[in-house]
């Protein structure tokens, strides 16, 4: 980028190329030399020496710039940079030129041989004269110093009776290692910044301590007064007139090269890094938890798959459920418990059922089902945000994150209105909706209109663990989806449509509202480890 300064720059390197052209003129009876152009102070003013010459006597004035120097070359080099798009001028392309050419003095006069100077600018002569010592940007070789190129030979037998020649190095003792060490930490103390948790009448805090009652261990980090506190402290970046009175940079500030791997923050990570555990010690702490011992005196196991036993009352029709005439669960409800160890992620099916409350003929009763959902059968589906109504994907919503497959549970009702109830319930990534008309398996399992799978409860693929379910039906449940209310403003609440937060919006063990079907599991290495055994 072309700057005025490094315009005149230019035009001066070019009269010196051409300085010989002014070497063969004479003024005075002397050849025309740098001490000619020099400026000096005569009678109180600085001034060109001109023809008398600058003597030794006389002081050179020298300046910081070339243009303050001839600044009545200032016009001159505001046209070429104004006119020739400044920053964008391609210095090489001033040219001086200065040559002697035959030209006509006169009409009946033979020819005469004047100097002839051009300063060109990209091709356009932007100052011409015929006369070398009148051309008025001359006066940039001021600016140079001349020297003398012979020397005198000096006597050395004579220079040993004036100097001193015998010369000691005046080194200081070196240190111990103690004394080292020592003026290190006095210099780190000198040069460390006041305590960033500590806040004075100087200092603003930017680690805070927000425990109550304070714990005396900062937990918290304030960005803004981060800010001020390098601001005030920090030598990185700071004004010139004040880097004295700053400390060693507290945060590592990828701007200043100067102070790059010399903070606070560098020193406290090479430290960790180098001369600290960098992982906790994992301490092997003995088992003083007992072994759960089974109080019954054995128990049934059935070795083959989808294979169970019914146990019924021989006396009667009434298993304690009702009659098919007289479903007594549907006014007084029902809870199904059961253990269940799933040893395979690929077959689906009923775990307990009282009729078929989903098949096309005489629907009726209720059934407890497990159900597989692939991630496979989502393809091309954009990894299952078009799925959700958070427009998350699977993993975000927490499927499918170590295995392709997940294993869902479920308990569907025909109640005493003929309606279909289910247990599903609301969540983030989609509302729970009405299924009372979803009569049918496929009007149930249509993912556009009827029930996700992801929202009913999930059961972790874990072959060897057992899990405790535990399915209920309560017709006294206040459930509604259709009418303004609680439903509405708890739709995607799963806590409300498993009965635990009340018409306040507490939490509570029992609300009375939510779905009338809820399915509940805890694995058995759970429920051991809450009740203080080992899992």
């Amino acid at each position: 980028m072309a700057t005025r300064e490094q315009i005149a720059d230019r035009i001066t390197e070019l009269l010196i190329e051409h300085f010989d052209e002014f070497q063969d003129h004479e003024i005075g009876g002397e050849p025309i030399d740098i001490s000619y152009f020099q400026r000096v102070v005569r009678n109180g003013h600085i001034q060109q020496a001109g023809a008398s010459r600058r003597s030794e006597d006389e002081r050179l004035v020298l300046y910081r710039s070339d243009v303050k120097a001839n600044e009545e070359d200032i016009g001159l080099l505001d046209f070429i940079y104004e006119t020739y798009n400044g920053p964008d001028l391609d210095l090489s392309a001033i040219e001086l030129s200065i040559s002697t050419t035959p030209v006509n003095i006169g009409p009946g006069m033979d020819q005469g041989y004047h100097d002839l100077i051009r300063l060109v600018v990209d091709g356009d002569i932007i100052s011409f004269s015929n006369d070398l010592m009148n051309i008025f940007f001359q006066n940039n070789l001021g600016q140079f110093i001349d020297f003398n190129q012979t020397y005198a030979p000096i006597n050395t037998s004579k220079v040993t009776q004036i100097l001193d020649t015998n010369i000691f190095e005046l080194a200081p003792a070196s240190l111990t290692q103690q004394q080292r060490i020592n003026r290190f930490f006095r210099e780190y103390n000198e040069l460390k910044p006041p305590r960033a948790d500590l806040t004075t009448e100087e200092t603003v805090a930017p680690l805070i301590d927000t425990s109550s009652p304070p714990d005396n261990q900062t937990d918290y980090f304030d960005e803004e007064k981060a800010a001020v506190y390098s601001g005030l402290y920090d030598i990185s970046n700071a004004p010139p007139e004040d880097i004295e009175n700053r400390y060693i940079t507290w945060l590592q500030d990828s701007t200043d090269s100067n102070n790059e791997n010399r903070s606070l923050e560098w020193l406290r990570t090479n430290l960790n890094d180098h001369y600290f555990l960098q992982q906790e010690t994992v301490f092997d702490l003995e088992e003083g938890r007992p072994e759960y011992t089974s109080r019954s005196a054995g128990y049934l196991k059935i070795r083959g798959l989808n294979q169970a036993i019914i146990i019924r009352n021989e006396e009667s029709n009434d298993m304690g459920l009702g009659t098919p005439n007289n479903p007594t669960w549907q006014s007084t409800g029902f809870t199904i418990a059961m253990w269940v160890r799933f040893l395979d992620k690929v077959n689906s099916g009923t775990l307990f059922n009282f009729g078929n409350p989903l098949r096309n003929n005489d629907p009726m009763g209720f059934a407890l089902e497990t159900f597989i959902v692939e991630k496979e059968s989502y393809a091309g589906t954009s990894d299952g945000v078009t799925h959700f109504s958070d427009a998350s994907t699977f993993n975000s919503n927490g499927f499918f994150l170590s295995e392709d497959v997940e294993r869902f549970v479920r308990l569907v009702v025909k109640d005493g209105a003929n309606a279909v109830r289910d247990s599903h319930v609301g969540n983030a990534w989609k509302d729970r909706i009405d299924t009372r008309e979803l009569d049918t398996k496929d009007k149930l399992d249509d993912f556009t209109e009827g029930v996700s799978p992801f929202n009913y409860t999930r059961i972790p693929i874990d072959f060897s663990e057992w899990y405790y379910i535990v399915a209920t039906y309560n017709p006294t449940f206040e459930e509604s989806l259709v009418e303004e209310g609680l439903g509405s403003t708890y739709i995607n609440d799963p806590d409300f449509w498993r009965g635990n937060i009340n018409d306040s919006g507490y939490y509570t063990p029992y609300s009375g509202l939510g779905a009338q079907c809820k399915v509940e599991i805890i694995s058995r290495s759970d429920l051991m480890r809450a009740r203080g055994f080992q899992p």
